[in-house]
């Protein structure tokens, strides 16, 4: 028998920040578990649930284009956050921020209840998004193509509002939101979930222990997004300016030399000087070069790394809170897939956080090379600095403002702003190395509830 159509009603179904739900699918997308939270939420039993499509909660308002970049990720075997708007089983909504991880036997997906001012941006692109689609489908029949230009629309917008690409998007959307709900349950004076003490679940009070300490040390290392999301930011605002300093300053050099050609005898010192601008210019751009060439892979890191941290710390508290749930059971209801779907989360944390680890040295190598290289610019651009004030020397020395005075105006204005955008970059990068040292004095501990963690899921079968 078909199953009814479910009407959707715009009324949402609440439920409170300090809830996080997930549920975990196979490769195909059936649901195979679903905590208390999820059930409760989407309005559905475990076992209407269980062996259904994830689409059976998919709200009409959602643009298919968002799916499809979900899927596109997942079987590229990568890691994806998005905003969703769900239906629940009484025809009203609910949106959430979801992270999906592929695992060896599927994809876990955890969400959180949205609260950042991401949010409201999100919600107006999915709208306008979801209209395109459907002009787009109705003008051509052709639903992949509306979901390509719906997609289109997706990331110009995001491109429009700063974001590079949608990883970026996802790392900032993700960290946000992580800030904003932790903000939120500060101010309410939210405590957690409390330990259990019950005699005979120790397996289970182990691992909430680990997970309680992984969530710790997770949570001063999310403290470092703030340094690391400023680097990227200036990493991306500085490039093109850095990239076009060395040919700017070599133009200049050469109009100063044809200058000075036109002064015949007289401009024989001149034109020395805009020989020796050109050739440090030219010296400046093999360094220059090489530090363009750091910039775009140390921001895909830094996107890369914020992402981990952040989803880390949200797996963190998904397997604390349910390994707390079930501690507090009788041990003899847990059934088999409770069990098996407890070790799918913390095998995906420890993974996790090993990848955080890893991501880290990576992290801290390529911003030592990076500050040697901006270290290397400032070397040049002192010593451009003092040619180009030789320069306005000579300039003045001919009486009243000549092309050769007004060129090494110019060449003066390139020289500062490289200096400044090169004393930013020492400086965020400085804070992010900073935080990296910082990083490597509780690496050990981080490690140590790694393996305290993956033991501990050894000891929780019924």
């Amino acid at each position: 028998m078909a199953k009814t159509a479910i009407v959707p009603i715009n009324e949402e179904r609440s439920f409170e920040p300090q809830e996080l739900f997930f549920s975990l699918t196979d490769r195909k997308g059936v649901i195979r578990y679903g905590n208390e939270v999820f059930t409760r939420i989407s309005g559905y039993s475990e076992e209407e649930l269980i062996g259904e499509p994830h689409n059976i909660i998919r709200h009409p308002d959602m643009p298919r284009a968002v799916f499809k970049l979900l899927w596109d990720y997942l079987e590229a075997g990568k890691s994806i956050a998005a905003y969703v708007k769900n239906l629940a089983k009484d025809g009203r909504y609910y949106w959430v921020l979801a992270t999906v991880t592929p695992t060896p036997t599927g994809y876990l997906s955890i969400r959180l209840k949205p609260s950042s001012p991401l949010f409201d941006a999100a919600q107006a692109v999915y709208k306008k998004a979801l209209e395109v689609e459907k002009e787009v489908e109705r003008e051509t029949g052709n639903r992949k193509m509306a979901m390509a230009r719906s997609l289109e629309f997706i990331v110009g917008q995001l491109r429009a509002s700063g974001f590079d690409s949608y990883d970026h998007f996802m790392s900032e959307a993700l960290s946000l939101e992580i800030t904003s709900r932790e903000k939120w349950l500060r101010d309410m004076g939210y405590q957690g979930s409390q330990r259990s003490e019950r005699p005979g679940d120790s397996g289970l009070v182990r691992l909430v222990n680990s997970c309680d300490v992984l969530s710790g040390l997770l949570t001063s290392v999310f403290s470092s997004l703030d340094a690391f999301k400023r680097l990227g930011s200036e990493l991306a605002g500085k490039y093109e300016m850095i990239q076009e300093l060395a040919p700017s300053l070599q133009f200049l050099a050469l109009n100063a030399r044809m200058a000075a050609s036109r002064l015949g005898d007289k401009g024989v010192v001149q034109a020395a000087v805009a020989d020796a601008l050109g050739g440090k210019s030219k010296q400046a751009e093999t360094c220059i070069v090489r530090l363009v060439d750091r910039m775009a892979p140390l921001k895909s890191i830094l996107e890369e790394q914020v992402y981990n941290i952040a989803v880390a710390r949200f797996e963190s508290e998904v397997a604390h809170a349910f390994a707390t749930e079930l501690s507090r059971a009788d041990a003899s209801s847990y059934a088999p897939l409770v069990i098996e779907s407890l070790g799918e989360v913390v095998q995906e944390l420890a993974e996790r956080c090993r990848q955080v680890v890893a991501g880290m040295h990576s992290l801290g190598g390529e911003t030592e090379l990076t500050h040697r290289d901006v270290q290397s610019l400032i070397g040049y651009i002192v010593e451009m600095k003092a040619i180009q004030l030789n320069g306005k020397i000579e300039a003045a020395s001919g009486g009243g403002k000549n092309d050769f005075s007004v060129i090494f105006d110019e060449a003066s204005r390139y020289i500062e702003v490289g200096r400044k955008d090169c004393d930013v970059l020492l400086d965020v990068l400085s804070a992010s190395a900073e935080k990296i040292e910082g990083f490597e004095q509780f690496e050990s501990d981080l490690r140590l509830g790694i393996a305290s963690l993956q033991q501990s899921i050894g000891g929780t079968s019924a």
